[in-house]
C-alpha cells in the first residue's frame, strides 16, 4: 500500500472480511490468465500486494510473483497465504512504500500492478508524483505497469456513498468462537477527498437472541481514512512525463476509459522496448 499504513495495521485482523474474495478472484482470474497471454509477461510485482490473495494466483498461474506493500500488518497476513504454496512457488515480500521501491526492489519485472483501490490512498500531489516513479521504476524494457483505483468522478457525480456489504460467518454455528459479520464500505465526500468509512458490525451465535433485545451480542467497530479523488488524467499525466506510453480502461477486461460510466479507472503504462546501439 502507501504511506497511510496506520489504517491498515488496525484493520488488518478484519481486512479479508471486507471482500469477497471467492468472487472477486473468479472473475478476476481468466482476465489476469488474457492479459499474461497478450502481453508475454512471466514476471510480475504486485506493488499494494495487501493479505497475498492475488499473489497467490499469479503463483498458481506459473508466474515469477513477487509482493511489496507499505504494512507489515497486511504482509503477516500475505505471508500466511503464501506459506501454503510449496516452497519453490511463494512470492518473496517486502516492506515498501512506492516511492522506496528502488531502493527496497532491485530488480525489475515485465508488470507492476497496483490493484484495487490501492493508490488513492496518496493524498498529496507530490507525493503521488514520487510514488508514480517509484513504481514505474520497476518496469523492465517491453514492460507495464497497471494502475486500477475508483472512478471517484463517476461515483461523485452520482452521489454514491456506499460499497456493496461483505458478510462473514467463522466458523461453523455452535462453535466456541462462532460469530458473523457484516462490513459497511462508506464515503463522506469532500471537496478534494474522501473519508472511506469501515463499519464491522459483529455478533457472538453463541449469546442466544432475546425476543425483548434484538441486538444483544452484536458489537459495532469503525474505522476511516482520507482518500484523495484522483481523476484518469491526474494519473495518467505524471506517467506520460516519465516517458510512458498511456492507455485508460474502464475495467480489468480493458474496454475504452469512460468517465461517465465506469466503475474503475484502469491505467496501462507501457515502457519501450530497450533498441540496440
Amino acid at each position: 500500500m502507501t504511506e497511510n499504513s496506520d489504517f491498515y495495521r488496525d484493520i488488518a485482523p478484519i481486512y479479508d472480511r471486507m471482500i469477497r474474495w471467492e468472487r472477486r478472484l473468479k472473475i478476476e482470474e481468466p482476465l489476469f490468465a488474457d492479459l499474461w497471454r497478450r502481453t508475454g509477461a512471466r514476471r510480475v510485482l504486485d506493488a499494494a500486494c495487501g493479505s497475498g490473495r492475488h499473489l497467490v494466483m499469479f503463483a498458481r498461474q506459473g508466474l515469477a510473483a513477487a509482493g511489496a506493500d507499505a504494512s507489515e500488518g497486511m504482509l503477516a497476513l500475505a505471508r500466511e497465504q503464501v506459506d501454503a504454496l510449496p516452497p519453490a512457488e511463494r512470492p518473496p515480500l517486502v516492506c515498501a512504500t512506492w516511492a522506496a521501491l528502488p531502493e527496497r526492489v532491485p530488480s525489475v519485472f515485465d508488470a507492476v500492478l497496483c490493484l484495487g483501490n490501492s493508490l488513492p490512498y496518496v493524498t498529496d500531489a507530490a507525493a503521488l508524483r514520487a510514488s508514480l516513479a517509484g513504481l514505474w521504476s520497476r518496469v523492465g524494457p517491453g514492460g507495464f505497469l497497471l494502475i486500477q483505483f475508483k472512478n471517484f468522478a463517476r461515483l461523485r457525480a452520482h452521489g454514491e456513498r456506499f460499497l456493496p456489504l461483505s458478510a462473514h460467518v467463522d466458523p461453523a454455528p455452535g462453535a466456541a468462537s462462532g460469530a458473523e459479520s457484516v462490513a459497511v464500505r462508506q464515503f463522506d465526500w469532500h471537496e478534494r477527498t474522501v473519508d472511506f468509512n469501515v463499519i464491522l458490525l459483529e455478533r457472538n451465535r453463541n449469546i442466544p437472541v432475546a425476543p425483548d433485545d434484538p441486538a444483544a451480542g452484536w458489537t459495532m467497530r469503525y474505522w476511516t481514512t482520507p482518500l484523495a479523488t484522483w481523476t484518469a488524467d491526474e494519473v495518467a499525466e505524471p506517467l506520460a512525463v516519465l516517458g510512458a506510453k498511456v492507455t485508460l480502461h474502464g475495467s480489468l477486461k480493458f474496454e475504452p476509459y469512460d468517465e461517465t460510466a465506469a466503475e474503475d479507472v484502469v491505467i496501462q503504462a507501457r515502457r519501450d522496448v530497450l533498441k540496440p546501439d
